[in-house]
């Protein structure tokens, strides 16, 4: 039931999630699980932060640290944080965020976690970047993208190419900002074709035509993509000035 709650987050159908979350979470109350419960209401607070709905995310995650902390399950109490720290992050509250952030790291580079640590760096890369700190927000990035590297992390990989063109855009970089957006594509291309690849029988039934259409029009939507969250970006400094 968690990796199909998961699977329908991934795909954006948030209210499915949260029904099949809460199943999960009526059978792991049913037989005293309070290990997967925990589990189970950090995954559905991670629903309700997808659809801005906070104030119900704080108040099962706070259960889920409850738990955590009595069963001394130090990645749970990580998680937990990590997400309380999305939440806040939603309310635009970035201090109280990135001390949560902070929070969960320390646990994570205790555990070495390596795939978590990257993330969570990221994550405080984003959180400064909301901040106008662009060049404090470019060393995380750089940061993360040296652990994730490091495992063959390709989401994380891929993110922080993201955020790299997002920060070097703002700061009228662009022949930075362009590099990392090709980074981005090229790789996010060939992780869709693996993925056609293990769908299918074979190999992808691609030309090599077809490919470089397909690289192109990844390179034009990614190019804008970044471009209108530079916007985004833009937008948001001009209103907290």
């Amino acid at each position: 039931m968690l990796n199909i709650a998961v699977i329908y987050e991934e795909q954006g159908q948030f209210q499915k999630a949260i029904s099949t979350n809460k199943e999960a979470l009526a059978i792991c109350r049913t037989f005293n699980n309070k290990f997967e419960e925990s589990q189970v209401l950090i995954n559905l607070a991670s629903n309700y932060i997808n659809l801005s709905k906070t104030d119900t995310a704080i108040i099962l995650l706070n259960q889920a640290l409850i738990i955590h902390d009595d069963y001394q399950k130090k990645t749970g109490l990580a998680s937990a944080l990590k997400h309380m720290g999305k939440a806040y992050e939603k309310r635009k509250q970035f201090n109280r965020a990135i001390d949560y952030y902070f929070q969960a790291l320390s646990i994570y580079e205790e555990l070495e976690e390596k795939r978590s640590i990257a993330e969570t760096i990221t994550l405080i890369g984003e959180n400064l970047l909301e901040k106008g700190k662009t060049q404090d927000a470019l060393e995380y990035f750089y940061q993360s993208l040296d652990v994730s590297s490091a495992i063959g992390a390709r989401k994380e990989i891929l993110n922080n190419f993201k955020f790299l063109s997002l920060g070097y855009a703002s700061l009228q970089n662009f022949d930075s900002a362009s590099k990392y957006i090709a980074h981005y594509t090229s790789l996010n291309d060939s992780i869709n074709v693996t993925k056609t690849t293990i769908k299918g029988s074979g190999q992808p039934n691609l030309s090599s035509t077809d490919n470089i259409k397909k690289y192109r029009w990844g390179l034009i939507i990614a190019t804008v993509f970044i471009l209108l969250l530079l916007i985004r970006l833009i937008w948001r400094k001009n209103r907290l000035r």
